[in-house]
């Protein structure tokens, strides 16, 4: 990991990947809305398009950006827009950005102890950083019970809306019901959290690199071919 001379307002910036990208010819979709897989015929707000868009937004203030993600298609999705948009003359800012691609578990506690591990791998687990989520607004209160329990305030983090970052009206006017679910089962999960238990995952009470396994993009001998 290169060592930075920038002065960026954060050292990282954590992107975790929202849904299941997919590829229509050259383009990269990343669905603002996902099936309820607990209630049949029902969909959630997921706001996946406006958590990349505003990602690359909020780029220009970070010195490397985390794109991690459950599993090799979606880190190497995020990869691919990634670069296409680093590419565009419009955002030079950013043509030189360093990507760190992390595969990790598939949940957001999975996502947060890859970047711990990266950290420890590369002997940075002793500094102190400033680092920044970028996710949508409905999973901010989560991802902050999942940080302060696994980095307990170590680090500086600062938690950043996507769609306050965008300024879209596309959750009120657009995906009143949908988004009104999902807010529904975050607080449930919030509490869930709260009480010890959430879903398949353990609360994190001592980290536990055993149970944290990631594995980088260059150990995973990906190759990414973006297409211009």
């Amino acid at each position: 990991m290169s060592e930075s001379i920038s002065n960026k307002k954060y050292n990282y910036l954590i992107v975790p990947c929202a849904g299941d990208p997919r590829f229509e010819g050259d383009k990269i979709i990343f669905s603002d809305l996902e099936n309820d897989k607990i209630e049949p015929n029902t969909k959630l707000y997921l706001g996946a398009e406006d958590r990349m868009k505003a990602a690359i937004l909020m780029a220009k203030d970070a010195e490397r950006v985390v794109l991690v993600g459950g599993s090799q298609s979606k880190v190497t999705a995020m990869y691919i827009y990634f670069k296409k948009e680093m590419d565009r003359p419009q955002n030079s800012d950013i043509s030189n950005l360093e990507l760190i691609c992390l595969v990790s578990k598939p949940d957001s506690t999975g996502n947060l102890s890859a970047f711990k591990k990266y950290l420890t791998n590369n002997k940075q687990s002793s500094k102190r950083f400033n680092i920044a989520i970028i996710s949508n607004g409905y999973h901010l209160p989560r991802l902050k019970l999942m940080w302060e329990s696994l980095f307990e305030m170590k680090h500086s983090m600062t938690r950043l809306s996507a769609e306050k970052e965008l300024k879209t009206g596309l959750t009120k006017d657009m995906y009143v019901q949908e988004l009104k679910r999902r807010k529904i089962r975050e607080a449930a999960g919030c509490r869930d959290w709260e009480k010890g238990r959430y879903d398949n995952q353990e609360k994190i009470v001592k980290w536990d690199e055993k149970n944290s396994d990631f594995w980088t993009c260059e150990e995973l001998s990906l190759d990414f071919e973006v297409k211009k």
